[in-house]
């Protein structure tokens, strides 16, 4: 049995993931990253941004409300960290100190 996939992410929905490497025939299916991993979360994030320019962070806070709404906490808390992450990739007004990512 396969397991539970992470949250779709509907306007993410034409990307395809690809697997990083094939699982040895005597080693356990590799495990799936959970649907918070930071990997994942920027990813999402980066994907939105392309997809939806400047509207990306109310896109996500429109798919975290419908998430929420159906009762998700798990998933609505996934939505508001890509939402985030969204809006620091975006913000322009740094500190001096601050690094560029």
């Amino acid at each position: 049995m396969k397991p539970p996939l992470p949250i779709p992410l509907a306007s993410v929905d034409a990307v395809r993931w690809k697997p990083r490497g094939q699982a040895k025939p005597a080693e356990a299916a590799p495990r799936r990253s959970r649907p918070t991993d930071p990997k994942e979360v920027y990813r999402a994030a980066q994907i939105l941004v392309m997809q939806h320019g400047q509207n990306a962070a109310a896109v996500a806070s429109r798919r975290r409300d419908a998430i929420m709404a159906g009762g998700d906490v798990l998933g609505m808390a996934t939505w508001r960290l890509i939402q985030r992450t969204i809006e620091e990739l975006q913000r322009v007004d740094r500190q001096p100190s601050e690094k560029i990512h």
